[in-house]
């Protein structure tokens, strides 16, 4: 071959690629809306889950400690399930943005995420889901984010189901069989931040470029 049909044959490789891989992510797209809003519909059926946050907003800071333990037991099976399915973060979320319990990570609350999560903000403000590939305070992830309300239809919080990126770096990876990996620009986190051991999602530094991060694979 001539190297103008090498390239030509490269060229057609790497276009089937790109559209197998943009096939396989918007199954996996549909299939996490699918996830997620199930998740949500199983949850609010639980009548005491929408109690405890509701009764959260007026309590005090010991009440809210009884309240969180609650629903810890509540749901910490649950999560343990969920995860199988590749969700990440199942969170709930006070009406003014104060996370209230977070199943990965139950020892962190009482934050004010305002400003670190757009999403969050949102639906608490229009009282409306929102779906969107989102940066937090320390991961990124495929998020769902749908309102919450009491039995009176009262706006009570928030709660998210969020899937990491590195489930779909290896759904793509392993059904595909194309290598496929996100990049994350450093300049997102402080530099200090990269060097926590708390990470939600673990990260090393990128062969594309010195100023951009990737995240390992954890499935």
């Amino acid at each position: 071959f001539s190297k103008i049909n090498s390239d030509a044959i490269i060229d057609i490789v790497l276009k089937d690629n790109t559209k197998m891989l943009n096939a396989y992510y918007k199954i996996l797209l549909e299939t996490q809306s699918r996830v997620a809003k199930a998740t949500y519909k199983s949850t609010i059926k639980m009548q005491r889950v929408i109690e405890i946050i509701r009764l959260a907003k007026a309590a005090s800071v010991n009440e809210k400690d009884v309240l969180r333990n609650e629903l810890h037991n509540l749901l910490k099976d649950r999560y343990e399930i969920l995860k199988e399915e590749g969700v990440l973060q199942y969170h709930f979320l006070l009406a003014n943005n104060e996370s209230f319990y977070r199943a990965h990570k139950p020892s962190k609350f009482g934050d004010d995420l305002t400003n670190i999560r757009e999403d969050f903000k949102y639906t608490n403000e229009k009282k409306e889901p929102v779906s969107a590939f989102v940066q937090g305070r320390v991961a990124h992830g495929f998020r769902n984010t749908f309102p919450l309300f009491d039995a009176n239809n009262n706006h009570i919080g928030a709660m998210e189901v969020s899937f990491a990126s590195d489930s779909f770096q290896w759904y793509l990876n392993h059904i595909s069989a194309i290598h496929s990996h996100f990049i994350v620009d450093k300049n997102i986190f402080d530099a200090k931040t990269w060097q926590r051991n708390d990470l939600v999602l673990k990260y090393e530094q990128s062969a594309e470029h010195k100023d951009y991060m990737i995240t390992l694979e954890s499935m």
